[in-house]
């Protein structure tokens, strides 16, 4: 028998600051402590090589033979750690692959929707847009490094050279208020400096109000409802865009201002961003490549104690497309990763895996980069890795592992994502985590809404 013990706590609201102690907790078996027992050994048989598909890093014909890259609408990564340079190679080759041979039209990220509107338009062809400068302003494309802008150039060029365009987007969402609201007007902004329309002037001013107002964020609601009959803005914008711009203003009222709140809810909003794009961007026939944390992708959510909001973007997927959603797991053994400290990013190595451990089962295999269907996994609870943007000490947690994914690829060294130069010598450059850097970019743009404001005045526009 094996059991999992979780206790699930809901706060009376999310402003108010609350707190929870635990003092004790104690579990005895046969009047003895559980901690008295043995440590089982979940480990039951070897892998069988039969069913193992070995893959390449330099072959990318050897995906073929993997085949739900062609039947499967939606083909979700689950990456395990965050900051495995390896991990994204695995993503980049597999994207690569669907968009060459299997008809994929999206591409999305576990990166916020609001930064990935301008990515989108770069890779679109909009000189407007600027790669550099998109890399450095925002934090979590920072984070994954040299190899994030690699993709970015890569879909860019394919697009320019096919007429059948790919879209890349983010899954997720920006859950700082302020955050949000100035990866909008960035957007928004660039879009405007060879326009200089007066109409998305309009629609500047009235996104960045919103940073000092709470109450602003919530009449983004009204403010999507009312745009809908904007058609001059969505033929400057492009329709599209402009519709998935409303979609973004719809789900950032509907959420709120509160940073608890929106935090909470990124599972339901990476779902209700997933459902519009793939629906709105993508025909019955076309695919979508997803890439995430497995916490997220998995159809279980988290092996730690999550509250009820905490239902995972994968359990939702395959609650509401079945079959054509599907979940593989991303392994590493042993190797190092980048994870983020204080407005920092550093270089740490990966601890070895355990005995029973998924990890420690796979590296037995002496194949250095592999697939595997679920079914051939011979233990059905396995201890697996789990690192977020943050270390942990205890990052191995019990799953089952048949419940939460279709599939695994094992790579046995993980090398780290590349960090950027630019960050190594200048760390401040990591929006959001410095305070400074927030109020130097926000000074920035309270003067050109002033400006902003001023055009509307003598033009007459409200």
């Amino acid at each position: 028998a094996f059991l999992h013990l979780s206790v699930a706590l809901q706060g009376k609201d999310f402003l108010s600051e609350q707190a929870l102690w635990l003092d004790r907790i104690e579990i005895v078996v046969d009047g003895k402590n559980m901690t008295h027992f043995p440590a089982r050994n979940l480990i039951r048989e070897p892998l069988k090589m039969k069913d193992i598909t070995p893959l390449s890093f330099t072959d990318s014909m050897l995906y073929d033979r993997i085949p739900e890259l062609k039947t499967k609408r939606i083909f979700a990564l689950g990456e395990t750690v965050h900051g495995s340079g390896s991990i994204f190679d695995v993503a980049f080759q597999i994207a690569k692959h669907q968009v060459e041979k299997n008809s994929c039209r999206l591409i999305l990220l576990e990166l916020p929707i609001e930064d990935m509107l301008s990515v989108n338009r770069f890779i679109q062809g909009d000189a407007s847009f600027e790669i550099d400068s998109l890399m450095f302003r925002y934090f979590n494309f920072a984070y994954y490094g040299t190899d994030l802008k690699k993709m970015f150039l890569w879909l860019k060029a394919y697009n320019k050279r096919n007429s059948e365009k790919v879209w890349i987007m983010g899954m997720d969402y920006e859950y700082r208020k302020e955050e949000s609201i100035m990866s909008l007007y960035d957007y928004l902004y660039a879009i405007n400096q060879s326009l200089q329309s007066p109409a998305i002037d309009s629609l500047c001013y009235h996104v960045l109000t919103a940073i000092g107002n709470s109450s602003k964020v919530e009449e983004f609601l009204q403010l999507a409802e009312s745009l809908a009959k904007r058609k001059d803005i969505a033929s400057l914008i492009g329709e599209k865009e402009f519709e998935i711009f409303r979609h973004v203003l719809t789900v950032s009222g509907k959420y709120g201002a509160s940073t608890a709140k929106r935090l909470d809810s990124r599972d339901s909003v990476m779902y209700e961003n997933t459902d519009f794009l793939l629906n709105f961007l993508c025909n019955k026939d076309e695919k979508a490549f997803v890439l995430a944390h497995f916490g997220h992708v998995n159809y279980k959510g988290l092996p730690v104690i999550p509250n009820r909001h905490h239902i995972s973007f994968g359990s939702l997927m395959k609650e509401n497309y079945g079959t054509d959603y599907f979940c593989t797991g991303v392994l590493v053994g042993t190797g190092d990763f980048a994870t983020t400290g204080d407005s920092t990013i550093t270089i740490r190595p990966l601890q070895s895996p355990p005995l029973g451990s998924l990890e420690y089962l796979f590296g037995q295999a002496r194949n250095n980069y592999f697939y595997i269907p679920e079914s051939a996994i011979p233990q059905p609870i396995a201890c697996i890795r789990l690192i977020g943007n943050v270390d942990s000490e205890e990052a191995f947690k019990p799953w089952s592992v048949r419940s939460r994914m279709d599939a695994a690829i094992y790579i046995q060294n993980s090398k780290a994502s590349a960090i950027p130069s630019e960050i190594q010598d200048n760390p401040d450059i990591l929006r959001g985590r410095n305070p400074s850097v927030m109020m130097s970019r926000l000074t920035k743009y309270f003067e050109r809404d002033r400006i902003c404001n001023l055009k509307m005045q003598q033009r007459g526009i409200k």
